[in-house]
């Protein structure tokens, strides 16, 4: 039982003690007034067992928040700074690996394949690598390869030669319905 419905029942016997003595029966009186302290009693113990648990749980302590240890290599929280220096690293190391893109050939390279053209461009060689060791490559791999990606100096030739990046990506796209890509250069000496 809680608190609100002993209150009821001892209210309740306290109005029975109270009619009894208008109608001069003190027994009755008596006995409704004992049960109702006795209510009481049980109100007083039950709200001391509240305040007891109240105090208790103000008194135990709150567990700790564990924190992640962060390796020491990180220095700020914003992800827009990490972002940068992942792709400074990563332009450092095309540039040593493939060497510096002239300006204008970049521009080409990014309205004819996107911004990652140097990442596409390693990872077609990687999968023609894989598919040459293994004789096997994954479905996305595989779409991979499919695709014409050509070297900065052929881009440069073409647009050289009077070609527009429309008129390069026309012939691209008709190369890959045709041939369904090929390797770049230095990649099909393992091919003959």
């Amino acid at each position: 039982m809680n608190i609100e419905e002993l209150l009821k029942q001892a209210r309740s016997l306290l109005d029975e003690a109270n009619k009894a003595l208008e109608g001069d029966d003190f027994d009755l009186a008596k006995e409704k007034r004992e049960e109702a302290a006795t209510i009481q009693e049980k109100i007083k113990v039950l709200k001391e067992q509240q305040d007891m648990a109240a105090e208790l749980d103000a008194l135990t302590p709150k567990p700790k928040e564990e924190k992640a240890i962060r390796m020491p290599f990180e220095t700020s929280d914003d992800d827009e700074d990490e972002d940068e220096t992942e792709s400074s690293l990563e332009k450092s190391f095309y540039v040593l690996k493939y060497g510096e893109l002239s300006p204008a050939v970049k521009a080409v390279t990014a309205d004819l394949y996107g911004t990652d053209y140097m990442r596409k461009r390693d990872s077609q060689m990687h999968t023609f690598g894989k598919y040459i060791r293994t004789g096997r490559v994954s479905a996305a791999e595989e779409n991979l390869s499919k695709q014409i990606i050509l070297i900065p100096d052929a881009i440069s030739a073409a647009v050289k030669g009077g070609f527009s990046v429309a008129e390069i990506k026309a012939t691209l796209q008709e190369g890959i319905n045709d041939l369904g890509g090929y390797p770049e250069k230095g990649q099909y000496q393992f091919v003959n």
